[in-house]
């Protein structure tokens, strides 16, 4: 009897272990959670460095870090620092996206000689002020907050990688378009 119920409890255990996401096969398109880790991972290579040339030369490296996806919400850290002989500064600028509020994604090319930019940009607009923002600075070790608002459009550069920042970027915005849809069909479906 003590068998057969360890056996029992082995299987109803076993039965109620989430099983991993398989990926979608040919003919069918990922969930939102598949869409979900390949965006973060994706993002997760943006980022930029612009050695800006002239009287006052400067460097600007930029990166992107806390990314996440959860409940439908892009949010991410961009973090800039810009390198001149008279400073060191770093701007942290954290963005909240609510994906079922975009309303389109555009990719750009950037190339700028005289500001060092060769640049694929993700730009993800809204309705009016569904994006916040949280800007602060740091200089001398000392973080301020220097604003927070909302706005309806927020970008992701990705220039770092010139063999490969086209692909990277037309891919995102692909899984984006994605995960917005499968955002927007789940708020339909809302009974409130």
């Amino acid at each position: 009897m003590k068998l057969l119920t360890t056996l029992l409890l082995l299987y109803v255990i076993a039965g109620a272990q989430t099983k991993p996401s398989t990926p979608p096969t040919a003919g069918t398109q990922p969930d939102y959670e598949q869409t979900r880790k390949w965006i973060v991972k994706k993002m997760g290579e943006a980022g930029y460095r612009h050695v800006v040339k002239g009287v006052l030369e400067r460097t600007e490296v930029g990166s992107y870090d806390g990314l996440s996806m959860d409940d439908c919400n892009l949010s991410f850290t961009e973090i800039e620092r810009t390198i001149d002989s008279d400073s060191d500064k770093t701007t942290k600028e954290i963005v909240v996206v609510p994906l079922s509020k975009v309303s389109n994604i555009k990719v750009s090319h950037l190339v700028t000689e005289i500001l060092g930019w060769n640049e694929w940009n993700l730009m993800i607009e809204t309705t009016p002020n569904a994006v916040s923002y949280r800007v602060s600075e740091i200089r001398h070790g000392e973080e301020k907050l220097t604003n927070s608002h909302l706005g309806s459009d927020t970008e992701m550069r990705f220039g770092t990688s010139p063999e490969s920042d086209e692909d990277s970027v037309k891919r995102t915005k692909k899984a984006l378009d994605r995960a917005v849809g499968l955002c927007k069909e789940t708020n339909k479906n809302e009974p409130f």
